[in-house]
């Protein structure tokens, strides 16, 4: 495991030190959930493509986005979709004013994932912290939501979240989501109940407001995932955004 494509990790033999310890890896909890072929994406991959300067430009850019949502005028928020080059599945962002601190949001999102995200996601039904590194700020996480429907079956994801500033701004911050695609060593991780989803981009970015009178940031948070299942990529690209 360890290859990046620029839409997702993709498979590969591990090398034969794959079963190294590496002291900047380590398990929530105690001891990793994870086998140590794991361990050879953050040595050799992680610090270098994960496309965190990628994801700031494709929030920034005004180009390409077809509006889905009109911008709310007291929460500033407003929904947008776009082409991805050689893919069937769409791109949204999403964008709006948050009363509150980026350190709060960032305890919401990024510190407490896990224990918190119930109160942002009405679908989250489990979830884990597999694997920690320190060094890169970066965590490998698996998720599992119910699904809106009896007709669709409950989703799943394992993805790595790296945390990092946003250049240029002042207490910001961004944090940038992708999957783990076609991973053999993990597959007692996942719920097999669960069909599985694929993040190909995420990122949530968060930038302090600092001319207004009650505390607020502008929260961006993009997305492409596959739909997974039987769903149909068209029906996904509809109501991704709702």
């Amino acid at each position: 495991i360890g290859n990046y494509n620029g839409s997702g990790w993709r498979r590969r033999e591990p090398p034969t030190s794959a079963g190294l310890p590496c002291p900047a890896l380590s398990g929530v909890g105690g001891g990793c959930d994870v086998p140590v072929v794991f361990i050879t994406i953050w040595e050799t991959c992680l610090p270098h493509i994960h496309p965190l300067q990628a994801d700031v430009a494709m929030i920034r850019d005004q180009e390409g986005w077809g509006k889905v949502w009109k911008e709310d005028k007291s929460s500033h928020l407003s929904a947008w979709r776009r082409h991805i080059p050689d893919s069937s599945v769409k791109c949204f962002k999403v964008q709006g004013n948050v009363e509150s601190s980026a350190a709060a949001i960032k305890d919401l999102l990024d510190d407490k994932l896990v224990e918190r995200q119930t109160e942002w996601h009405e679908l989250f039904q489990y979830g884990k912290i597999l694997c920690r590194d320190e060094e890169n700020k970066a965590e490998l996480c698996y998720m599992e939501y119910k699904s809106p429907s009896f007709l669709v079956a409950p989703r799943s994801c394992l993805y790595i979240k790296v945390t990092a500033p946003v250049p240029d701004v002042d207490g910001g911050f961004i944090l940038t989501y992708r999957s783990i695609s076609d991973p053999d060593a993990l597959k007692s991780v996942y719920n097999t109940a669960c069909e599985r989803t694929d993040i190909l981009i995420g990122a949530h970015m968060v930038e302090p407001i600092t001319d207004t009178e009650v505390t607020t940031c502008r929260v961006h948070y993009i997305q492409q995932a596959t739909p997974g299942g039987k769903v149909p990529v068209w029906l996904s690209n509809m109501s991704q955004v709702g």
